[in-house]
C-alpha cells in the first residue's frame, strides 16, 4: 500500500525536475485537482519553475482583472472572474413560530480563473469556504443578516430560497422552493426592479466582502510572486 501523499510528492518532483516539457499542460491538469498537494508541492520544490510555467501565464491570460487600477466593485467583478453562485437556503420553520427562522449560505466557483484561484489557495494553504448557518433575529445585525432580511420582503412564495449568479455588473437572483412536501420545484426569476434593490443590498452584505477579501488575497499573491521571479531573474542576468 502506497500512500497518496508519496503518489503527490513523486509526481510534484517529477514536475519539478524531471519533465522536460508539457509544463503548462500538466500545470492545467492539476490545477483541476483541488484535493490533493502537488501543485504546493511544486511550488515548495522548484518555486521558479511554479512561477514561470503557472503563474506567469495565468497572470497573461486574467491581467486585466489582476492589473486593474481601482477597487471598484472588485467583488462583483471577481464573482464574474471565477462565475460564482451563492445559494442562500432558507430553514424556516412555519409551522413553529417559537423556532425562529435560520438560513444557510453556500457558494459555489467554476471555470479557469476559478481553478486558479483555487490552486493559489492551496499553495497558500488557505482552503477558503464560505458556509454559514445564522438565525435571521439575531440581535448582531450581520451584514447577510441584513440582506436576507431585505430578500424576505420579495420572496414570491413560502419558505422560498435564494440563488444569486453573477452577470456583469449586476446579479441574477432565482427563488426557489424549499418545501419538502412539495412534489414539484418552484423557480421564479426576479423582477429587475427587485433585482436592483438586492444588488445594493449586496454591496453591503458579508458575502461581498468575502468576495472584495479572496479578490484582494489573489491579486497581492500573484504581484509578489512575479515581482520575485523578476528579481531572481534579473539578478541571473546580471551575473551572466
Amino acid at each position: 500500500f502506497t500512500h497518496r501523499s508519496f503518489q503527490e510528492y513523486f509526481s510534484a518532483y517529477c514536475i519539478s525536475r524531471v519533465a522536460a516539457r508539457n509544463h503548462e499542460k500538466l500545470f492545467s491538469t492539476f490545477s483541476k485537482r483541488h484535493s490533493d498537494k502537488v501543485l504546493p508541492m511544486v511550488a515548495d520544490i522548484n518555486p521558479d519553475l511554479f512561477r514561470e510555467k503557472y503563474l506567469i501565464p495565468n497572470h497573461r491570460k486574467f491581467k486585466s482583472f489582476i492589473d486593474r487600477k481601482s477597487e471598484r466593485n472588485l467583488g462583483i467583478s471577481f464573482a464574474n472572474k471565477v462565475r460564482a453562485t451563492f445559494l442562500i437556503i432558507n430553514y424556516a420553520d412555519i409551522k413553529n413560530k417559537k423556532n425562529p427562522s435560520k438560513f444557510r449560505i453556500l457558494h459555489q466557483y467554476k471555470g479557469e480563473m476559478s481553478n486558479f484561484y483555487r490552486t493559489v489557495n492551496t499553495v497558500t494553504d488557505q482552503r477558503r469556504t464560505y458556509f454559514l448557518n445564522v438565525f435571521v433575529h439575531d440581535n448582531n445585525r450581520h451584514g447577510d443578516i441584513a440582506f436576507f432580511n431585505v430578500a424576505r420582503t420579495h420572496l414570491p412564495f413560502r419558505g422560498a430560497s435564494l440563488r444569486i449568479e453573477f452577470k456583469s455588473k449586476n446579479i441574477k437572483v432565482t427563488f426557489f422552493n424549499t418545501e419538502p412536501n412539495e412534489s414539484n420545484i418552484k423557480e421564479e426569476v426576479a423582477l429587475p426592479e427587485v433585482e436592483k434593490i438586492l444588488y445594493e443590498a449586496f454591496l453591503n452584505s458579508d458575502m461581498n466582502k468575502h468576495l472584495e477579501v479572496e479578490a484582494r488575497r489573489l491579486i497581492k499573491y500573484v504581484k509578489n510572486e512575479i515581482a520575485q521571479y523578476n528579481q531572481v531573474s534579473t539578478a541571473f542576468s546580471d551575473i551572466i
